[in-house]
């Protein structure tokens, strides 16, 4: 009886544990999410992410362009010739809209629309 018990509450524990796991896969975000173009909330300010990860930032015409990658649910963009400087940002994408919160620089936290 007791062995039915453990077996029993080993089988529960697995179902939550599968069910967490799912859950934690659902919350991050893929290069596929993060590809696309995204205009600021507050101004003209635009993000444009391609999927051969470069991109392009800024208020036309004075923009300037990235490469860029995912690390650790982090996005990293490179800048110039160079690919200095670095930027780090912690994002998430719920629906149609993004956050960006910088990593390096705390307080700076930014929301964009997808554009379709």
């Amino acid at each position: 009886m007791k062995m039915l018990k453990r077996v029993g509450r080993l089988a529960v524990l697995s179902v939550i544990l599968v069910l967490a796991m799912g859950s934690l896969t659902a919350c991050s975000n893929s290069e596929q999410d993060l590809v696309g173009t995204w205009l600021s909330t507050l101004n003209d300010f635009q993000y444009d992410f391609y999927a051969d990860g470069t991109g392009v930032r800024g208020i036309h015409p004075d923009t300037e362009e990235f490469t860029w990658r995912l690390e650790r649910n982090n996005l990293i963009m490179n800048f110039g010739p160079h690919q200095w400087p670095v930027e780090e940002w912690g994002f998430r994408i719920r629906g149609n809209t993004i956050t960006f919160t910088n990593r390096l620089t705390p307080g700076y936290v930014f929301e964009f629309e997808r554009v379709e």
